[in-house]
């Protein structure tokens, strides 16, 4: 009986070591870290009172003390048996505040305007940023040749920028439109154009990260 029981209680142990490892691993992602933490702590101390148990007890002296530890034991076997069979938490990313200037950090991005009849392309370049979240930067309207110079500013969730002076005429001449992208997309952003000179009609745009 004794024998019996030290080679459960070892197991124990052992076992028990694994799963605190585990355990740490899933509760870096649970969204209550501090409740995790609270039951892997008490786990652990329940692990350390019953090697303390083990090691005072009498064994051949006093059977319903070998008979409550061996309850004890079969009590916290099944406690780490469920903590250990658990099901896995999958990790929530969490919004990064630097996404859009790591997008613009990578020097530029793809997108197109629409006013609601013609699409056309562009290619944002030669991005610099600034300080107090401004940049400036080099829009080439794919189709019509043309550079214009943008100068802007970007915020955690949201973009703006205006086309300020020519570069490259090409055939488009209109400059002063602003851009304001506030919908995210996995890939881009996407939001609406005004303002431009010559009472040039609005629409939408769309850009696409790099």
């Amino acid at each position: 009986m004794a024998d019996n029981i030290f080679g459960k209680a070892s197991a124990l142990i052992l076992t028990g070591a694994g799963v605190l490892g585990i355990s740490y691993g899933i509760a870096k992602y649970v969204t209550d870290f501090e409740a995790a933490k609270g039951e892997i702590q008490n786990l652990r101390g329940q692990i350390a009172q019953l090697h303390e148990v083990l090691s005072k007890a009498q064994f051949g002296t006093d059977a319903a003390r070998i008979d409550r530890l061996e309850a004890r034991i079969g009590e916290l076997e099944k406690r780490l048996e469920a903590r250990a069979s658990a099901p896995a938490v999958t990790p929530v990313a969490a919004p990064s505040a630097s996404t859009i200037k790591a997008h613009l950090d990578a020097g530029g991005f793809d997108g197109a305007a629409s006013d609601g009849t013609t699409r056309w392309p562009f290619r944002v370049t030669d991005v610099r940023l600034g300080a107090d979240f401004q940049f400036e930067a080099t829009l080439e309207w794919t189709t019509m040749k043309s550079q214009h110079l943008i100068k802007g500013r970007y915020s955690d969730t949201s973009l703006f920028f205006k086309e300020v002076d020519f570069i490259k005429r090409g055939n488009n001449n209109v400059i002063g439109c602003e851009y304001t992208l506030a919908s995210q997309r996995p890939d881009g952003l996407s939001g609406t154009y005004e303002n431009c000179d010559g009472n040039a009609a609005g629409g939408t745009i769309d850009v696409k990260w790099w």
